[in-house]
This record gives C-alpha cells, sequence and structure tokens, in this order.
C-alpha cells in the first residue's frame, strides 16, 4: 500500500500556531496501546509489504543464494507502550514472521552439484524501540515517526527447502540455519524495524487533513491539520484546528480568526478525550445557515458560552432575542473500514428565554439539530470509538470536555 503526501494549498491560513487551536485530542498510554493492539488487524495488513533482499551465503562448500523472499504470514502479539518527554518506548514481545523464497545452491568443490527450489523461513524475533515523532518541511502537517535507538533480536528460526537434493539438505539444516540467523541478527534493524518505520510513516502521510461533514452535497470540511504533537509522560496530545469551512480548489475560503484561551490542565482516565474551544462551534454554525430553512436565513446566530448542562447558543433577528441550550454529543461516521471519523454535532434542549416573536424559536433549535451535520466539526481516524461510551464533561464557559472508553466492536 503506498501513499502519497495529502497536500492542500490553504490560503487563508497556511501557518497554523497554538492560537489557532481550537480542539485537541488527548490520549493517556493506557488507551494509546489499547488502540494500537484493537486495530492490530490494520497493523498487520500494512506490514504485509515487509521483504527481505536477495542476498546469498557461504556454508562450508556450498554457495546458498535467497531470491524473491517475500512475507507470507505475521503473527504479532500486543505491545507494552510508555510514554515520557518527548519520546515513546515500545517494547515487543516475541513477533512470527514467515517468508518464502526461491534458492539456488552451487557447491564449490568436486563434485560441483548444484540445485534450484523454494523455501521458507520462519523466525521469531522481540526486543524494545524509541521512537520521536517530528514534522517533515517535504510534507506539512502531517506527523513522522524516526527511531533513536532498537535493539531486537531473534530466538528462533526454522529453515525449509524444497528441492532435488532433499537428503542433502536435511544433513546440512543445521548449518544453514545458524549461518541465516546470525545474518539476520545482524541486520534485522535496517531489515526488518526501519522497513516498518518507514511503512508507518507511509500510512501517516496519506492520512486525511480534512474530515468531510456529513452530507454528500456539503462542500464543508473541518481542517484536521496537525499544530503540534506533544508527547510527555504518560500522554500522547494533538491540538489542532477543527475549523469548520467550504472547502473548494484545495483551499478554504473563509478563516476565523481566533486566539488561545487558556484552561486548566485536565489528565482524566478516560482512554480518548477530547477538549472543545466554544469557538469551534461558531465555525459550524456560520456552515448552517447555508443549509437552515428559509424562515431563519436572516437570523443572526452566535456562541455565548459553555454551561453544566450544555452550549448557550443566542439567536437574534428583527422579529426576536432568543437563547437556546444545546448539548455537544459525539457521534461516530463510518467512512471506511479503517476509518471511522468523530463528530461533535448539537442536540436542541430547550428555549431558555425569548423576547418577541418567539413561535419558531423551537423549530430553529430543532432545524439546528438536524443541519448541523452539514458543516460538522469531525476529527478523523477514530476507530474503537463508540457514542455510547464516551461522556460529555463541563471544563468552563470556554471549554468542553468529551471522554470515552475504547471498545473491541
Amino acid at each position: 500500500i503506498s501513499f502519497t503526501c495529502k497536500r492542500a494549498n490553504y490560503t487563508l491560513k497556511s501557518i497554523l500556531s497554538e492560537d489557532d487551536a481550537l480542539c485537541t485530542v488527548q490520549i493517556p498510554t493506557k488507551g494509546l496501546q489499547k488502540f494500537m493492539n484493537i486495530n492490530q488487524k490494520f497493523i498487520e495488513q500494512y506490514l504485509q509489504k515487509l521483504t527481505i533482499p536477495d542476498f546469498e551465503m557461504n556454508a562450508g562448500m556450498f554457495l546458498l543464494s535467497f531470491n524473491d523472499l517475500y512475507l507470507k504470514n505475521i503473527v504479532m502479539p500486543q505491545t507494552k507502550l510508555r510514554l515520557n518527554d518527548g519520546q515513546a518506548q515500545i517494547e515487543i514481545e516475541p513477533i512470527a514472521l514467515e517468508f518464502v523464497f526461491e534458492f539456488q545452491l552451487q557447491q564449490q568443490a568436486y563434485p560441483y552439484i548444484s540445485d534450484k527450489g523454494s523455501g521458507l523461513i520462519y523466525f521469531e524475533f522481540q526486543g524494545g524501540i524509541e521512537v520521536k515523532s517530528f514534522f517533515d518541511a517535504e510534507c506539512p502537517f502531517h506527523v513522522q515517526i524516526k527511531s533513536l535507538a532498537s535493539t531486537f533480536e531473534i530466538n528462533e528460526l526454522k529453515l525449509q527447502l524444497t528441492g532435488a537434493f532433499n537428503f542433502l539438505y536435511d544433513a546440512f539444516l543445521g548449518l544453514f540455519t545458524n549461518i541465516i540467523k546470525e545474518l539476520l541478527n545482524k541486520n534485522i534493524n535496517k531489515l526488518i524495524v526501519q522497513q516498518a518505520i518507514d511503512m508507518l510513516n507511509n500510512v501517516l502521510i496519506g492520512s486525511p487533513l480534512l474530515s468531510p461533514s456529513d452530507s454528500p452535497e456539503s462542500q464543508y470540511f473541518s481542517d484536521n491539520r496537525y499544530i503540534d504533537v506533544i508527547v510527555q509522560t504518560d500522554f500522547l496530545i494533538v491540538p489542532m484546528t477543527c475549523q469548520v469551512q467550504v472547502f473548494q480548489n484545495q483551499q478554504f475560503n473563509k478563516w476565523l480568526d481566533t486566539h488561545k484561551i487558556e484552561r486548566n490542565k485536565i489528565f482524566s482516565n478516560f482512554e480518548m478525550q477530547y477538549f472543545i474551544q466554544k469557538d469551534v462551534f461558531t465555525t459550524s454554525l456560520q456552515g448552517y445557515k447555508q443549509f437552515c430553512d428559509m424562515r431563519f436565513a436572516n437570523v443572526e446566530i452566535q456562541i455565548d458560552s459553555f454551561v453544566r448542562t450544555g452550549l448557550v447558543v443566542m439567536a437574534r433577528s428583527q422579529d426576536f432575542n432568543a437563547t437556546l441550550l444545546m448539548t455537544p454529543k459525539l457521534m461516530i461516521k463510518y467512512l471506511h473500514p479503517n476509518q471511522n471519523d468523530t463528530r461533535f454535532q448539537l442536540r436542541f434542549q430547550k428555549v431558555l428565554n425569548c423576547v418577541g416573536q418567539c413561535s419558531n424559536i423551537q423549530y430553529l433549535g430543532e432545524d439546528i439539530e438536524q443541519k448541523q451535520k452539514f458543516s460538522v466539526i469531525g476529527i478523523n481516524t477514530s476507530n474503537s470509538i463508540n457514542s455510547d461510551d464516551c461522556v460529555e464533561i463541563y471544563v468552563n464557559e470556554n471549554y468542553y470536555h468529551v471522554g470515552c472508553t475504547l471498545t473491541n466492536d
């Protein structure tokens, strides 16, 4: 599976800073490890392209050449993960790899027999790796991974050769196996570990920077560019904008200037944590006006503040001034087998107060609930989350916190 960098020309806001961070994803170590273990089948899928370059070895009087080595099977264990001070340490229990290949054998002394055939190498290796994240200028806003140190060792290797001289291979199999094991152990980091990191980085550069709204007719997208990736003790933190704007010709045509609003640092026990700044709902409701009922086309809608029971929204026109209570609700949108996106949709609760001609205010709240999904706030790649396992929590007037427990479903 090969990906190219997902690029876009964000003309109105090509450079991002912490002032643009309207939503933050925060994952504790236990959540990230569980996410990796639950999605192991997708990791194995990407690693199916692992190969070993052609090589040859001298084994006594024989020259043995191995060609066309490709992975037939992989069995991955669950990993142990630690996050600490800008780095991640990953301990890996034995990984089992099975490669098939073609071979040629040439005896280098009389009677100079030769043979060719097919074979199989099965080996298990384990160890640990220390990695660090970084941003590559060649592919902006996409995180990449580099290895700082790694130690791996093959602790079991089995070799099978099938050709015209099977009786000979049975006699020399121990010798061949030991030489191959020594050769692979010397090169395991280069052959397997770095290749796996390169494959992971290849997937990361292909990750989408935009989360689409729920309507295929809508041109509204939520901006998922990573502003930063912060690794600290026991937490991975990723701030992004999540602004919702029309995206055409590879660029946004509007941008809401915002500033960072300080909040107390909260590190909860939820396995997946989101912190939403109220201003991001301003961008979403600006988009809603394109889809609203014609009765509300001239209504000015403004975000006021979060309260313990939800989000206070002000609505005014020449006929009324009203205050609505909405509740942000996390919803999951299935896009394809390895990408489910998080949506933050508004549920209408009640009219708090209204002055003027107020007969349609209830319908306004219901209209927002029905159509805000067409310009919805979204965060991509939210596999392993079920909206029923998430809780919305009031932080302060500017922030809301959504915490989720990951699921195997």
